[in-house]
């Protein structure tokens, strides 16, 4: 029986000369094909036999690999956040979002949450990128294209229940190889039901421990509420209409503000007399002396620069970089404690109507608003982003027959963004106006510090800088979709077929580098800061043009899925789905690209002379994916299924790279230079871009393959109950190049007269390194995955889920020329792809996640003042246990004159992890396991995977009350524990990896580790 509504079912079998059968209890969850057996027995027709449902369906009826979050683990589990998403990474396959990836930066959590350190607010699927997930609520698209992502957090308590496919879907899903997550909202009944509620979270109730120094610190500012309401029911008019067992309402409204600091962080910034020009006592991150070099012989001695040598735009500059404040080790500074308040408003309302037996429909609408407000690390550089989604979401249920039966989706989708800076508008944080650059930008809207890199042999340094420099930005991206599937019961055979066509709409609004940014590495003085105090520049970029994208295409999905049930005992499924993503277009055809001849970039192409038209990429028709998978129950093994699967599933490009072709052709106002790569500096602070063609080049645009395809993903499966193996094979996926216009010769960058790198650029037309696209990338993934879970039994849910698995890709792990995370390392030589083939940058080796609900039973029976107190007690928990993710060791040189900067090297027979028994905060891996690199070539640590990062032990817990009324009437009171033991996991981001810096293999600079407790109480009241 196709397209029955979620929820508890009674079904009654009956047959003339049998007794009858009856189960009382099915529980139908989202996008289920449940079984229910039953024995019929001889005897009268008057008879009924009872039959005790399983308390969880075993999936003995398709290969998906996937499971249903039910409505108790979505309202009753500790959730950080109250984010529907902590709940996908509790299935085997399934992880948290890489750190630092676009997704997890833009995060989309509920009341702002962002977690790019450790990627809470995204999930990523049997070796897919965390880009590689499509989300659908109630049917209809609900994404952010930017972060590829879902677009807000919808209110849980308005959420029935949801499903997670990760492997081996059916053939009317397509679009992305990862997780498929489908969202139910809930919906009205014939009772009356409501709810009220608030959670709270406060730095009074908050512990905060430094793990490394030993000693309890002060709690940063914390003050976070979420509340609302819900109400569902029959349609009531009085007088007019009673809408019982036809028509039916729900309503859900939730806002939330959070009042959220951090603690003060260590950094390392110039000191006075640096500022001064003395740099005497100046050591490398070995401790040995540099004396500093006078390539222009102006004339100092001593490590002593004259303050009339010093730069005026690093002195105006320097004017909004903090003092030393603090000593401890060779951190200097202490951030100040400041804090931001977010918001969010969520609403959704809902409507279903039953015409008849033969036709209902229903119809839903959301509108929410999501306030990021970015917490300051120097002050006034905050990231304030407001993203506001609305979603709207028709469907009809025709039935034709017992055995026909028609869904019809449409719907509506759009997410807009705006974001700004603590810097916008305000002529005090006018840096660059201040610093009297040229090019940069003078609009008021784009006050603020230009992007400053100060990274050399003398170490790094901490430079005042906005969390995001490009923009600020307006965006929008939304989908018009329909989808159509006829569901046909014919003897054995379930057919469904059915189409998917969707309208797709990008634009974007922004300045990609307003403000400029420029790079001091120490070439010229052997010192990085020494060369920024005489205004020494290495590399320097900027483009202040505004640019306005407008993309639009068509996608189209045509499927036919057969369930075809051999005999009682086995079912075979076999799929073909195909879909085309039409290339995306630009509304007014300012739209370019630079092809591509093999690994070289080539002309310009636009819509006036492109061989494919206005979309500039050979279309791909080629995307025929078939499904096949089978479910044997054996007739040993009681209750035992066999299941196995395969399937190709296709997946465009990122909307990213092509809106880079719109901003390409509109930003024709900037320049980039790169200086000597030995000798005497001839980049200067005070005229950087004066050797540049700053007008009419195309000095941003990117290059993606003109003959780019489609990437696909082969999945397979093999389960035995719920334990198995899943595997997957990405083939041609999208890779991007930082460079492909870097020399094509690997030189020693010191040799005498070695001209610049843009003069020996293959390609002259653009004197600057060209961001390209390739589909050439390839990945395998294997994974031994097991679950086990008991639904309401005694008193105790449980869902426990352990993954053993390892991924491999290269030559990266993205494409779309977005940031893809934090530790996935880059392509170092485009001429040697196998150099760059490694382990995925979210590769984790071992995942174990268990979640317990218990119903407290021993007083349920008891009355009077002892059943008040201690009945209605529940006590549930989530526990996540992981390895650590792969890393590479940064060098940051360019060794070969190509202009690309060399990973580390490994030393020979080193190994760069370390046992648990001797990592110490100031020695978290062996540093003596990685080395320089040698002008003249490569450096040769890998990809990734050079080391481990500290891996995550959580316990998050809750114990809650209940106090009831009525039957139908309850209170309760909830108390939770995020990291109830309080336990220190390092953010990866503190662990040094650059083995220039004098705080190389440190977590926190060894001085610092952060972990808080935090304790949240909410009160619900159900009627």
């Amino acid at each position: 029986m196709p397209f029955l509504q979620t929820g508890d079912y009674k079904v009654v079998a009956t047959r003339e000369g049998f007794r009858g059968e009856e189960s009382s209890s099915v529980t139908l969850q989202a996008n289920q094909s449940a079984r229910i057996d039953f024995v019929m027995q001889v005897g009268s027709v008057n008879e009924t036999v009872n039959v005790n449902a399983s308390s969880v369906l075993l999936q003995t009826e398709n290969a998906t690999v996937g499971t249903v979050i039910d409505g108790g683990k979505i309202v009753d589990l500790p959730l950080n956040g109250r984010n529907f998403i902590q709940l996908t990474q509790l299935i085997p396959g399934v992880q948290a979002g890489t750190p630092g990836s676009i997704t997890v930066r833009r995060g989309r959590g509920s009341v702002g949450q962002t977690d790019a350190g450790y990627g809470a607010t995204a999930a990523s699927a049997n070796g897919q990128r965390d880009t590689a997930n499509r989300f659908f609520l109630d049917g209809v698209e609900v994404m952010d294209y930017d972060a590829m992502t879902y677009s807000f957090s919808p209110s849980v308590d308005s959420l029935a229940e949801f499903k997670v496919e990760t492997s081996s879907y059916g053939a009317e899903v397509g679009g992305a190889p990862g997780a498929q997550v489908s969202i139910i909202t809930r919906g009205g009944t014939n009772k009356l039901r409501g709810t009220l509620w608030e959670f709270n979270r406060n730095d009074q109730f908050t512990q905060t421990y430094d793990a490394i120094a030993g000693k309890s610190v002060t709690s940063p500012r914390l003050n976070r509420n979420q509340f609302g309401a819900n109400i569902g029911g029959p349609v009531f008019i009085p007088k007019l209409y009673h809408g019982k067992d036809k028509t039916f309402f729900f309503f859900n409204w939730e806002s939330g503000f959070a009042a959220q600091g951090a603690v003060g962080q260590y950094r390392i910034v110039p000191t006075q007399a640096q500022r001064n020009g003395d740099f005497r006592g100046l050591t490398d991150s070995k401790g040995a002396p540099i004396t500093l070099k006078d390539p222009l012989g102006v004339g100092y001695a001593g490590n002593v620069i004259p303050q009339s040598l010093l730069s005026p735009q690093t002195l105006a500059f320097l004017a909004y970089e903090p003092l030393p404040n603090a000593s401890l080790g060779i951190q200097n500074y202490l951030t100040t404690p400041f804090s931001a308040t977010s918001y969010q408003h969520n609403y959704t309302t809902r409507m279903d109507h039953t015409f008849s037996s033969h036709d209902t429909i229903s119809g839903r609408y959301v509108f929410n608003d999501t306030y990021e407000a970015g917490i300051p690390v120097w002050g006034h550089d905050e990231r304030n982003n407001l993203g506001r989604t609305q979603n709207v979401a028709l469907g009809w249920t025709h039935i034709f027959g017992p055995t026909l039966v028609n869904e019809a989706h449409g719907g509506w989708h759009k997410f807009s963004e705006g974001e700004v800076f603590g810097t916008t508008n305000d002529p005090a944080f006018d840096v660059v106006g201040k610093m009297k650059l040229p090019l940069v930008s003078r609009l008021p809207e784009e006050y603020g510090p230009p992007s400053i890199s100060v990274g050399g042999p003398d170490g790094s340094y901490d430079m005042y800088n906005l969390q995001r420099q490009i923009g600020p930005r307006v965006r929008s991206n939304g989908i018009i979709p329909i989808t159509d599937t006829l569901s046909w019961q014919h003897g054995r055979h379930f057919v469904k077929m059915g189409a998917e066509w969707d309208r797709r709409l990008v634009t974007f609004g922004q300045a990609r580098a307003p403000r400029g940014a420029f790079g001091f590495d120490g070439t010229y003085t052997g010192s990085a800061l020494a060369d920024m105090m005489l205004g020494y520049v290495k590399t320097a970029s900027v483009n202040p043009a505004h640019t306005s994208t407008d993309l639009h295409n068509i996608w189209q999905g045509y499927f036919i899925n057969d369930d075809w049930k051999i005999t009682p005992r086995l079912t075979l499924t076999l799929g073909m789905r195909y879909d085309y993503f039409q290339r995306y277009k630009q509304s007014d055809d300012k739209f370019a690209d630079i092809y591509q001849n093999g690994f070289q970039v080539g002309n310009v192409v636009t819509p006036a002379n492109s061989p494919y038209g206005r979309g500039l990429i050979q279309p791909d028709y080629n995307n025929f994916g078939p499904r096949f998978g089978f479910a044997y129950r054996p007739t040993f093994g009681g209750e035992s299924v066999i299941r196995g699967g395969y399937g190709i599933y296709y997946t465009p490009e990122i909307s990213n790279a092509i809106f880079a072709m719109a901003e390409g052709a509109q930003a024709t106002a900037g320049a980039s230079v790169t200086g000597n790569l030995t000798g005497r500096p001839n980049i200067f602070f005070n005229d950087p871009f004066s050797s540049a063609v700053t007008t009419g080049a195309l000095n941003f645009a990117v290059s993606n393959d003109q003959n780019m395809r489609d990437s696909y993903i082969q999945q397979w499966n093999l389960n035995i109950l719920d334990t198995g193996y899943v595997g997957s094979k990405g083939t041609r996926l999208y890779t991007t190049y930082g460079d492909l216009n870097r020399p094509l010769q690997i030189v020693d960058p010191t040799t005498p007269g070695l001209p610049l790198v843009n003069a020996r650029r293959p390609n002259q037309q653009f004197l600057r390194a060209v961001q390209s696209d390739k589909s050439n990338g390839n990945s395998i993934y294997h994974a031994l995955q097991v679950k086990a879970e008991k639904r309401a039994a005694h008193g105790v849910t449980f869902l426990a889920a352990y993954t053993f698995a390892k991924s491999i890709s290269g030559p990266n792990d993205i494409g779309g020329q977005v940031g893809g995370g934090f530790y996935i390392g880059s392509p170092q030589d485009v001429y040697n792809a196998r150099a760059d083939r490694s382990v995925s940058g979210f590769d984790l080796k071992h995942r174990y996640v268990q979640t317990i609900l218990y119903e407290v039973p021993f007083f349920a029976h008891t009355s009077g003042l002892t059943r008040s107190i201690l009945d209605g007690w529940q006590a549930s928990t989530i526990m996540t246990f992981q390895s650590g993710f792969p890393g590479p060791i940064d060098y940051g040189v360019d060794t070969t004159g190509t202009g690309v900067l060399s990973r580390a090297d490994v030393v020979a027979g080193q190994t760069g992890n370390l046992d648990a028994s001797q990592r110490t905060w100031q020695k978290w891996f062996n540093t003596a396991a990685f080395a320089a690199v040698p002008f003249g070539r490569f450096g040769t640590s890998p990809r990734t995977d050079a080391i481990r990062l500290p891996g995550t032990e959580n316990v998050d817990f809750s114990v809650t009350k209940m106090v009831k009324f009525a039957e139908s009437r309850n209170f309760e009171f909830r108390t939770e524990f995020f990291n109830l033991f309080n336990h220190f996991n390092p953010d990866p981001q503190t662990l040094d990896r650059n083995i220039r810096n004098k705080t190389f293999g440190t977590i926190g600079g060894g001085v610092q580790g952060i972990t808080t407790r935090v304790i949240q109480f909410g009160a619900k009241l159900n009627f």
